[in-house]
């Protein structure tokens, strides 16, 4: 549905000398729906009525009015009318370079068109119902009253296709569309936005391009006659505002009720009611539910986007900013870097950061500008970065963050990922492995080193390699300990004492967290463990055994984790307990 227009005006003065088309904007802003017809007067005297706006032609060498007529007046016998506005004495001779003020209301028109240069996402058209490609009358400026069109109509927009006077273009998602009229200038339309192109029109074989769109809702960013030629009129209505626009750069949106225009180059007069604002360059203002315009506030400058990071190897990524005084939240919105006008994502953010879920690897965009208290959106900033997380990092499973390791040549384990073909490993004797001690490309899980590592705090870190020989971002390294085991025991050092009933062993007392394992066991095959003591001082005393041979096990053990080192054995010859037992028994043989 077309909504009803309330018609606020907004002058916009361009960064350039002012340009050859006269508006009567007072005329203007009076109309409800549409400029007064043109007067008899300046369709058969010349003489351009109040609020009629006029071309000022240059002459060139070999003009004349009759052949002025013929080229550029809907009626070519109208030419005397000319004549008198401009007091040309000859109409056969005009001395070249004099400027003649033709009304419009005199000049044929011939129908413009808007080509789509640029459509990404869902973007669709349709020719609203009671829409006519052919020229509008050089007099009807403000847009026509015209019911929409069915909602069946709509097609798809495709980039490089030409859209005629009375079109409807609607951007849907996030999608954009980038929209270029007759003379250069371009209308970027963002998400959720719809626009009715109402009139495209130019007079004077295409001297002058005059222009009328309607913005329903939505965001357009626009820049007008960017080549700065004269004789170009746009205006932009919204439902609550309407904007004659000469050579400059600004925005217009509107969302409930509330129109906000924001110049960006050049000057803009905005005019709701009996109120008006002068809205320079770097200022801002708005119109609520036909309210007069608040004063003009400067806008918000540029977010500081120097310590954005350039490069985003971990999904989901976080991209954010420096906070701004006078910032209430931030629009925030991601393109590719190819391709600007691409929208990926958009959102109205609180805090200086933006977090997507996921982008695939490539180069991109990032675009940010403040939104103050009244929603007034500031300049904006951009910066690149990359994103490079895949193939994606495997995950670190064994040693395990800040495990201790007792093996000079342990097993590291991981979980692959589908697509890798290889991994890349190094362990470090720092987080940042700038210098590693070890690199590996493995196939699979597990892998152990061909060498010793050396006792300490160490790190370790992989990375995925697809099959075309890409590798992917490090993960972060995590920490392990490599903790020797206990070495061997000098057994040499050992000194044995039996008792009737005792194996008393003594040896030095063992390094510091360290204590002895003893084992007695049998010597004959298999060895059975007959007994174990642990000592802290390196004094034991196992229980004395029957006479015979045995085997004396001792080992270091870590007294905090268990880790035992190599045994040391001996081999002990217990004697009998009581060795002259056999010597009673003597008078009993002699005896029998």
């Amino acid at each position: 549905m077309i909504l009803q227009r309330h018609h606020r005006l907004i002058v916009l003065r361009g960064v350039l000398p002012a340009l050859a088309l006269s508006t009567a904007l007072q005329g203007a802003a009076q109309a409800q729906h549409a400029r007064p017809a043109p007067t008899p007067g300046s369709r058969q005297t010349g003489v351009a009525a109040p609020g009629e706006p006029v071309l000022h032609y240059v002459t060139r060498p070999g003009d004349t009015l009759i052949g002025l007529g013929q080229r550029l007046l809907r009626d070519p016998a109208a030419w005397p009318g000319v004549q008198r506005l401009n007091h040309i004495a000859d109409p056969r001779r005009m001395q070249p370079g004099t400027t003649l003020r033709i009304p419009v209301a005199l000049l044929r028109a011939s129908p413009d068109t808007a080509t789509a240069q640029v459509v990404d996402g869902t973007v669709q058209w349709r020719l609203a119902a009671g829409a006519s490609t052919s020229p509008a009358s050089a007099a009807s400026a403000a847009r026509p009253s015209r019911p929409p069109g069915n909602a069946s109509d709509w097609q798809t927009l495709r980039s490089g296709q030409s859209l005629p006077s009375g079109a409807q273009v609607r951007v849907l998602g996030r999608g954009t569309a980038l929209l270029l009229l007759a003379n250069g200038t371009r209308v970027q339309l963002l998400p959720d936005s719809l626009l009715d192109l109402d009139s495209l029109r130019s007079y004077a074989q295409g001297t002058m391009h005059d222009s009328h769109l309607g913005l329903q809702h939505g965001q357009a960013n626009i820049l007008d006659n960017p080549k700065h030629e004269p004789n170009q009129s746009l205006r932009i209505i919204t439902p609550g505002a309407q904007a004659v626009v000469r050579g400059t750069a600004f925005r217009v949106d509107y969302a409930a009720g509330v129109t906000r225009q924001t110049t960006l180059e050049g000057a803009v007069e905005l005019s709701a009611g009996s109120a008006r604002v002068a809205v320079n360059q770097g200022y801002g203002s708005l119109s609520a539910n036909g309210q007069p315009p608040m004063p003009p506030v400067q806008l918000l400058p540029k977010p500081d986007l120097s310590g954005l990071v350039a490069r985003v190897e971990r999904l989901p990524l976080r991209l954010s900013w420096a906070a701004q005084p006078g910032a209430r939240s931030w629009l925030a919105q991601v393109t590719p870097a190819d391709a600007p006008l691409r929208i990926l994502a958009r959102s109205t953010v609180t805090e200086p950061a933006l977090t997507l879920a996921d982008l695939p690897d490539g180069h991109y965009l990032l675009r940010v500008s403040a939104l103050d208290a009244q929603q007034l959106q500031g300049y904006g900033a951009e910066r690149g970065f990359e994103v490079a997380a895949r193939p994606f990092a495997p995950l670190l499973q064994s040693p395990g963050r800040q495990a201790v390791v007792r093996l000079a040549r342990p097993a590291f384990d991981w979980s692959e990922v589908q697509g890798s073909a290889r991994y890349a490993l190094q362990v470090c004797p720092q987080a940042d492995c700038a210098t590693p001690l070890l690199s590996a490309s493995v196939a699979a899980p597990p892998w152990t080193p061909g060498t010793d590592l050396p006792p300490g705090t160490l790190f370790w870190r992989m990375a995925s390699i697809d099959a075309g020989g890409k590798q992917g971002p490090w993960n972060d390294a995590d920490p392990f300990t490599y903790k020797p085991a206990p070495g061997p025991v000098d057994l040499g050092q050992s000194a044995l004492r039996f008792t009737p009933d005792t194996l008393d062993v003594n040896l030095p007392p063992p390094p510091d967290g360290l204590q002895y394992r003893f084992t007695l066991a049998g010597s004959a095959a298999p060895a059975k463990l007959l007994q174990t003591v642990v000592s802290a001082d390196g004094r034991a005393q196992l229980q004395r055994p029957s006479g015979g041979a045995y085997l004396l096990g001792v080992s270091l053990v870590d007294s905090r984790d268990g880790t035992a080192g190599p045994v040391a054995q001996q081999k002990v010859n217990v004697p009998p307990r009581y060795p002259d037992l056999w010597l009673l028994l003597v008078p009993l043989l002699a005896a029998l």
